[in-house]
């Protein structure tokens, strides 16, 4: 093996393994950047890029060092000094900031760290990373740890995190599969003594690489896919966190991470109302289905609340709270423009729309100016999918959630792509298969069970939470935004003409993004009314626009289309129908025979290219051995110089046996080869031709055939 080739293609399988190492570590960085659990992701990545690439050059160490210190020094400047970069200010600026993080972090007062100083920690730490990657991945060639210390990374930020794994799988499997192998190869040809050349590195390496990744990305999405058989661990895990209380009271409540099970009354009065028309109370938001409740994607942020518009032309409605209720937020009708009461200031999380804690042990009032939600149908009609500007977060769904919720909701949209009418139906799906509405004798879902699984395909037995939860689900497993609101239905008027809202109003429905109209709220609740009012011109009223009036009507609808009598065919009718089925049945799937065949013809030419100089060995000791005869000699030796020049080490012209063979000799590092030669020579000039002879040679010829295709 020639040195300069081992170090030239150690130093490319090395480089290698270090780039796929830096994507690795991007798979690391995804889900910090996408949680914002650390801020300026896009910086982040630039500056890792440039630290890893300056690993990768093998400069000297100092002057590697100095421009890695010159490069953070860069992002500093960028993201928090004002100053000229490198002046006599910005060394002051920079010197005073590092020393007050500096005391902060002696004195363990982690509050005082500045922004910059967090930052300069991220940067020391990202250097450190590129070190640690380069010393472990090249030098030491230990990848293994590293590959499973990501997979166990994702997978925990997968199942405990709202990050969702499932759009980088395929690249997460690409680059571990990819660094493995490089690093195998690696090892093999310092270990082994191989000798690589460009065209052995395309056929051994990159073109098997190439197109296992190519035929698993164009199947991957027709391969069928098993229900898992193990439980769900998560809810074991984390069951030592909760109460686990299913059997509860009616009311609202700011836990909502485990759902299910029976509920008691609860009649306690939160808040009486003086209102002109029932209206739903909003009251709060949540984002993110763990198959087993609802949690937030991030904490609420909180600012002074600013009245929209004038009062004027608005509905008001007068809200009391009762002192002895244990309810602090402040509930309002949908389309709120402001409030008002004292002069107070109330703060507010405009993303989810959620008023922060109040003081009601005063008989607080609150006056709330709103207007009705009322939606033009001409409007609604003009939607479509799919939508582009949307936080992921709401179209979120655990792994877990089994695939035939995924396809009950395909089959509820059918061929619709009005984002609105899909909604349409999944909303009145509830109310026209047969669901219960009940509170008492609702049976929770078994540890590991999906929540909305278990209510749509077994129990079909629940309230307002269970609905509400399997609504924004199907609707986002067809990509349409949806998120689980809560507070309180209409209560009920009392003989004063106010409205008492009770613990046992406490109510949770959906609401839906469209484009241009913001979120709508759907409600899926067996005998519960929409909030919503849609304007329909009569004229161009749709079947999707109509309304249920009753169960006589729900039964017509649904029963129509499989008690509907069809004419009776004739005998000749029959036998051609059977006979078309027939030919439907036997007919052959030759997609499936075009996927099976191209299957089998990739792995076969897979092998051929990886496996080409043993099943070529298997071959030439086959056909040639044993060597019995004169005529067997002459075939094998012809085949031999047949082999040597495929390899590209073919006898020159007037080189002799005996130089041939010593060139052989010193290029596979062996001495058989003049040996062979040198028997062969006294076989064709007449000197041996005995069974000794011919015995010798073929010992020598399998041993140089095994030398030339290992």
């Amino acid at each position: 093996m020639r040195p300069n080739n081992s170090r030239l293609w150690d130093s490319i399988f090395g480089g290698m393994v270090y780039v796929t190492g830096f994507l690795m570590y991007l798979l690391w960085l995804h889900p910090l950047i996408s949680l914002e659990v650390v801020a300026f992701g896009e910086v982040l990545v630039l500056f890792s890029a440039v630290i890893f690439l300056l690993s990768l050059l093998r400069l000297p160490t100092w002057l590697s060092l100095f421009f890695k210190v010159v490069a953070a020094l860069f992002v500093l400047d960028y993201l928090y000094v004002a100053k000229a970069i490198f002046t006599k200010e910005w060394f002051e600026e920079i010197y005073h900031v590092l020393q007050v993080n500096l005391d902060a972090l002696i004195s363990r007062d982690f509050d005082a760290v500045t922004p910059l100083g967090e930052m300069l920690l991220v940067l020391l730490l990202i250097m450190t990373i590129s070190y640690l990657m380069d010393y472990w991945l090249v030098k030491r060639q230990r990848v293994f740890v590293f590959t499973a210390l990501t997979l166990i990374y994702l997978t925990v930020m997968d199942t405990f995190t709202p990050y969702q794994l499932q759009p980088m799988i395929l690249i997460t499997i690409v680059l571990v599969v990819s660094i493995l192998v490089l690093n195998s190869h690696r090892k093999k040809m310092v270990q082994e003594r191989l000798t690589f050349t460009g065209g052995h590195f395309f056929l051994r390496l990159l073109f098997p690489l190439v197109l296992m990744f190519a035929l698993f990305i164009a199947l991957s999405d027709d391969l069928p896919v098993k229900e898992p058989s193990w439980p769900d661990p998560v809810p074991f895990l984390t069951k030592g966190f909760s109460d686990g209380e299913t059997n509860r009271r009616i009311g609202y409540g700011e836990d909502d991470s485990v759902l299910g099970g029976s509920l008691a009354d609860n009649d306690a009065l939160v808040f009486t109302a003086s209102i002109e028309e029932p209206n739903y109370w909003r009251v709060d938001a949540k984002e993110v289905y763990t198959g087993t409740g609802w949690e937030r994607a991030e904490e609420p942020t909180y600012l002074p609340y600013r009245n929209e518009q004038s009062a004027l032309g608005m509905q008001m409605a007068e809200v009391y709270y009762n002192e002895g209720t244990n309810f602090n937020r402040i509930a309002y009708p949908y389309n709120l423009a402001g409030l008002t009461y004292d002069d107070r200031e109330y703060l507010y999380d405009q993303r989810i729309g959620l008023f922060d804690a109040i003081d009601t042990t005063n008989n607080q009032r609150v006056n709330i100016f709103y207007e009705p939600p009322v939606y033009e149908q001409v409007i609604l009609d003009q939607l479509e999918m799919p939508y582009w500007e949307i936080d992921p977060v709401y179209i979120q769904l655990p792994n877990a959630v089994p695939d035939r919720v995924h396809q009950l909701a395909d089959e509820i949209k059918g061929e619709e792509t009005n984002p609105y009418r899909i909604a349409q139906r999944m909303e009145r799906y509830f109310k026209q298969s047969g669901f219960l509405y009940q509170t008492t004798e609702v049976e929770p879902p078994e540890p590991g069970e999906d929540y909305v699984d278990q209510f749509l395909f077994e129990s079909r037995v629940g309230y307002c939470d269970n609905f509400s939860t399997s609504m924004v689900v199907m609707l986002r497993s067809v990509g349409i935004p949806a998120r689980w609101v809560k507070g309180f239905n209409t209560g009920t008027e009392n003989s004063e003409g106010y409205y008492e809202v009770r613990q046992n109003n406490a109510h949770s429905w959906v609401e839906v993004y469209f484009e241009d109209i913001g979120w709508m709220p759907f409600e899926p609740t067996v005998g519960f009314s929409s909030p919503r009012q849609v304007m329909v011109d009569e004229s161009e009223t749709t079947e999707d626009d109509q309304p249920l009036d009753s169960e006589q009507d729900l039964e017509e609808e649904t029963d129509t289309p499989e008690t509907e009598q069809e004419p009776e065919q004739s005998d000749e009718e029959v036998a051609v129908e059977e006979t078309t089925q027939n030919k439907a049945n036997t007919a052959v799937d030759w997609r499936m025979v075009v996927i099976v065949f191209g299957i089998l013809s990739s792995v076969g030419v897979i092998c051929l290219a990886v496996f080409w100089r043993r099943v070529l060995l298997f071959m030439m000791t086959k056909h040639y051995l044993p060597i019995t005869t004169e005529k067997d000699v002459m075939m094998a030796m012809k085949r031999l110089f047949w082999l040597l020049r495929l390899s590209k080490r073919p006898r020159f012209s007037g080189e002799t046996l005996t130089l041939y063979g010593q060139r052989l000799d010193r290029r596979y590092e062996t001495n058989k080869f003049s040996e062979l030669f040198h028997v062969y020579e006294d076989f064709l000039y007449g000197a041996l031709t005995d069974q000794g002879t011919i015995q010798a040679i073929e010992k020598f010829y399998l041993f140089v055939l095994k030398s030339i295709l290992s």
